[in-house]
């Protein structure tokens, strides 16, 4: 909401701070097919929405990063752990060069499209939440992240068919390129 100036953002009490208008929607717990369709368009939409946004953030989880997560998870690791932890470092480099800029679509990317950050008004989305970790990268990055999180029913279980209605509704609006769906997998 705009104060009298037209300003976002100001101050409270020495502390940034915004005032929202409250989304009348709620995430589903248990998206039908037909959510994970428009869920996938959405994605798709909030990728091509973005194309012209300038501002530039690296992922704060992404590559550049890895070496000191791993770095600070080889004092704890132990046993299996550990032994996930080696087979990770080893495969570290080559899952980095997957990030290369030059040969995948980049723009900005949400980094966290998990169901609980899209409200659902009925039968359209009410609101996207949660762009903590918002960043720019591969935009079939932020597929891959999607379809691991929308992928599951309630119980936790692979679903099939909820990854192939994410997954076709956010190519109904942004269809992949051949690059990019040779390296959705490793995603």
């Amino acid at each position: 909401v705009s104060d009298l100036d037209g300003r976002l953002s100001g101050a409270l009490k020495g502390r940034p701070a915004a005032l929202v208008e409250w989304a009348a929607s709620a995430w589903r717990k248990s998206p039908t097919l037909a959510d994970q369709h428009l869920a996938g368009r959405t994605l798709a939409e909030l990728h091509l929405a973005g194309q012209d946004y300038t501002a530039r953030r690296d992922n704060p989880v992404g590559p550049s990063h890895w070496r000191a997560l791993a770095e600070r998870s080889a004092t704890r690791a132990e046993g299996s752990d550990r032994e996930m932890l080696d087979e990770i470092e080893r495969l570290m480099p080559d899952l980095a060069r997957l990030f290369d800029p030059s040969f995948l679509p980049q723009g900005a990317i949400h980094a966290d499209y998990f169901p609980d950050n899209v409200l659902f008004d009925g039968d359209r989305i009410g609101g996207v939440i949660d762009f903590y970790y918002g960043c720019n990268g591969a935009l079939v990055y932020d597929l891959a992240i999607a379809l691991s999180a929308w992928g599951f029913d309630a119980e936790g279980r692979a679903d099939p068919e909820a990854i192939k209605a994410f997954h076709q509704g956010y190519e109904s609006v942004r269809p992949l390129t051949a690059m990019e769906a040779s390296l959705l997998p490793q995603m």
